[in-house]
C-alpha cells in the first residue's frame, strides 16, 4: 500500500518534492475549492513554489520574498 506521500506527491507543477499534490489532496478532503494562499520564501513565484498551482487555478494569494532580485521576477 502506498503511503500518503507516495500517493499524492507526484505529477507536480512547481514544488520541489510534490508538496503541492499533498496540499491539493488535503484541500480536496476538506472540500475547499478556492480561497487565499500565502507563500513565504516565494523565490521567483514559480520555482519550488507550493502555491503556484493554486494561483494558476484561480486562487488569490500573496508571495513574500526577501531577496530583491528574486522579488522582481515574481
Amino acid at each position: 500500500m502506498l503511503t500518503f506521500y507516495n500517493k499524492y506527491a507526484k505529477n507536480f507543477f512547481s514544488s520541489q518534492n510534490g508538496e503541492e499534490g499533498i496540499v491539493k489532496e488535503c484541500l480536496f478532503r476538506m472540500n475547499v475549492t478556492t480561497g487565499n494562499c500565502v507563500e513565504i520564501g516565494a523565490n521567483n513565484g514559480v520555482w519550488l513554489s507550493n502555491t503556484a498551482l493554486l494561483l494558476k487555478e484561480g486562487w488569490t494569494g500573496k508571495m513574500v520574498e526577501a531577496e530583491h532580485a528574486l522579488y522582481l521576477q515574481c
